[in-house]
């Protein structure tokens, strides 16, 4: 225990989102690669350490690290080895000392990492608890306990959750947290050598509340600085509003920030973008919302004042729910100088629109590809295929209908069965999904692995028929290939794509195709 005049030291560690490295893959798909990365700035991190500063500063020191970062930083390509990452690691906890470890694992996949980190935490620093926070322990708290020996699991929204177990922890009174926050819910612990789960059921209510985060501490002025090309991947984050009220059956995002939607204030939106552009002088800006437009007032208010404002920077959405959108939406995101947009239509089938519980009027999405087209956006929508209620007829109409919208880019993705999801679930009762519990359960999406079984279509004709698709509406069939005016545009997101692709033939093919017609003949 630390002495009275000495503060805790607290470790916040980012566990890397990327396939951890084994063996090297004797698979030959052009498709995939999975060698190296492209990390992004922790939010989590940046969040958490900012909150803790705030609400414990009195009582705990806090270091953020995100090794995957700082190997990009050191990087010539903004592209970053996945075997080198993990033997920084291992060097890193070989030196490092700390009174108490969070690791922040982004997403269920990433298990292996968490394993790896949290053994080498007790390997090198056994005193030190581990809590464990993000898609791992939220949506697996007994696992990912039993499976790190870890002491804690923060399920969910963490920010004031992590303080409280390190307030417990370390018993230490916080009037000021306990005044702030005194509802305190969503976490796990061992009890009587079994793992006792406190579900999640409060949410952080007043966002005001969160301050802004800590970019400093995780080299933001270095990060941020990097992306001035445009076919750089990077980008400066900022959140508006957390929850999300839709109950997609193959979504998890719920589990982590519940279905009530709350916002932060426009004029502290705008503040916080004042205050970092000023000192970072960034030049690409993303709303990370799960559904940005949803609360139309507050975005519509942080898009008018960003118009005010006249700054020189890209600015953009993860995604906008399509159900809640109208034009005057897309006018204002075009007047702020946004010029690309996601629309997740998921499938072409009104049926499995139904099935899937994403109650997308079809007839309202053309409209809204419509609308972005008018005013000039990059289109990009996803398709899912592959559900277990699916028929050929339903795949084949998802796929039509992504031909007829002619979004600029269009990805096609066979279905993930993640835990924690109501689709999952749905697929254990029906006898649709075989060793759920497997080894493999949390590597769906990286390789194909735990799909559905017991279904009305063929797994490998789907494969080929998306990948087929994929190729035509992105490559072969683009329709900017017959806009000049939209070369450049090709041009960069086809040299994006080629980052994460490095050995597709049809890829080279068609940038020095483009090349070729923009009259770069070297390149070409």
């Amino acid at each position: 225990m630390k002495k009275n005049n000495q503060k805790i030291n607290v470790l916040l560690f980012k566990v890397p989102d990327c396939e951890f490295p084994g063996e090297e893959s004797s698979n030959n798909d052009l498709r995939v690669s999975y060698t190296y990365h492209k990390p992004l700035i922790s939010c989590a991190l940046a969040f958490l350490g900012a909150f803790i500063k705030k609400y414990g500063g009195d009582h705990f020191n806090v270091n953020l690290v995100d090794i995957s970062i700082d190997c990009l930083l050191e990087s010539e390509n903004e592209q970053v080895i996945t075997s080198i990452v993990k033997e920084k690691i291992k060097d890193f906890f070989n030196s490092e000392e700390y009174d108490v470890i969070g690791l922040s694992t982004m997403f269920l996949r990433n298990d292996e990492w968490t394993h790896y980190v949290a053994g080498l935490s007790l390997s090198k620093n056994p005193s030190a608890p581990i809590i464990l926070g993000g898609g791992y322990a939220t949506l697996e708290p007994k696992a990912s306990l039993m499976n790190t020996n870890a002491d804690y699991a923060v399920l969910g929204e963490g920010e004031d959750t992590f303080l409280y177990l390190l307030n417990k922890i370390f018993c230490i009174k916080n009037n000021l947290f306990n005044e702030k926050f005194p509802n305190i819910s969503g976490y796990a612990y061992w009890e009587n050598g079994d793992v006792k789960v406190i579900p999640k059921t409060t949410y952080i209510e007043e966002l005001n509340l969160l301050p802004r985060p800590s970019w400093d501490e995780m080299r933001g002025k270095e990060y941020f600085s990097l992306f001035t090309e445009p076919k750089s991947m990077g980008y400066f984050p900022v959140m508006i509003t957390r929850g999300c009220p839709y109950r997609c059956t193959f979504c998890s995002v719920s589990k982590y920030v519940g279905r009530t939607m709350r916002c932060r204030s426009p004029e502290i939106v705008l503040a916080d973008i004042d205050y970092f552009y000023n000192k970072y002088k960034f030049k690409r800006l993303v709303f990370i919302d799960d559904d940005v437009n949803v609360n139309r007032d507050v975005y519509h208010s942080v898009l008018r004042g960003l118009i005010k404002r006249k700054y020189d920077f890209e600015c953009n959405a993860f995604y906008v729910a399509i159900n809640a959108l109208c034009e005057e939406t897309i006018k204002l995101m075009a007047d702020v100088g946004m010029k690309r947009i996601l629309l997740p239509v998921e499938t072409g089938s009104p049926r499995m629109q139904k099935e899937i519980k994403k109650f997308i009027n079809l007839e309202k999405a053309k409209k809204a590809v419509e609308w972005a087209k008018k005013y000039d956006f990059n289109v990009s929508t996803n398709f899912m295929v592959g559900f277990p209620q699916e028929t050929m007829e339903d795949i084949q109409q998802t796929l039509d209908f992504a031909c007829e919208i002619k979004a600029h880019q269009t990805a096609f993705w066979v279905v993930t069965p993640w835990s924690g999801t109501e689709l999952f679930d749905f697929a254990i009762e029906n006898n649709f999904l075989q060793d759920h519990d497997g080894p493999q359960r949390n590597k769906r999406g990286y390789r194909d692995i735990g799909h559905f079984v017991n279904v009305k279509f063929d797994y490998q004709v789907i494969k080929d028929l998306t990948y087929d698709f994929n190729i035509r509406l992105n490559f072969l069939s683009h329709s900017w290939l017959e806009e000049p005016r939209h070369y450049n545009d090709l041009l960069v997101y086809w040299q994006q794509l080629e980052a994460g692709l490095p050995k597709h033939a049809i890829l080279f093919v068609c940038l020095g195709y483009l090349s070729k017609k923009m009259g770069k003949m070297d390149e070409a």
